[in-house]
């Protein structure tokens, strides 16, 4: 059990991880884009990929709320 506590964590651990790299790059994108360097269209397109997707993690919380 503790075994499988443990790849929970580290599992946990890596999503963390790999999002807060993703948030870093779009930022970095962002500040490329507002300076109107080659960015600008990065940062445009990320941002439209953001508003097209609904929210993973609002659906699945929905989904296992017992009614």
């Amino acid at each position: 059990m503790h075994a499988d506590h443990s790849a929970r964590a580290a599992d946990l651990y890596r999503a963390e991880m790999e999002q807060r790299a993703s948030r870093e790059r779009l930022l970095a994108v962002a500040r490329t884009s507002k300076a109107g360097g080659p960015g600008h269209d990065e940062a445009h397109e990320a941002s439209d990929e953001r508003e097209d997707r609904p929210d993973e993690h609002q659906g699945q919380a929905r989904e296992q709320v017992p009614r």
